[in-house]
């Protein structure tokens, strides 16, 4: 029985990296990028969408999608490059350094008081 449950697991650890792996391989290679959503209510949503070199607004609700309006690149007010978002790993590291760090300098200070 456990046998059965560990085998199950493994599979389904190696059917979602499959699945994800297909998912990411299709946003690369997409012309459509959602740059920004914004929630207005339940269900009901704007969002910054970018098709190849033009902006978009979207309304998003339930039943329908509605262009609002299409942006010029300069009429984006927080206009990102191309925002890198760190890895687990990379968020691991600072976290480790900002701890190491935060008790190198307690210990500095305790030091420096006796």
């Amino acid at each position: 029985m456990l046998l059965v449950f560990l085998l199950v697991i493994v599979a389904c650890y190696f059917v979602t990296r499959f699945v994800g792996g297909k998912q990411l391989k299709q946003q690369k290679n997409s012309n459509f990028t959602v740059l920004e959503t914004f929630r207005l209510a339940q269900n009901k949503y704007l969002q910054l969408i970018q098709m190849g070199s033009r902006y978009f607004v979207l309304a998003v609700c339930k039943d329908s999608i509605t262009v609002v309006t299409e942006l010029l690149q300069e009429e984006i007010p927080y206009w990102r490059e191309q925002t890198v978002v760190p890895g687990f790993s990379e968020i691991l590291q600072k976290f480790k350094k900002e701890k190491t760090g935060e008790n190198d300098e307690e210990n500095v200070s305790k030091e420096n008081e006796e």
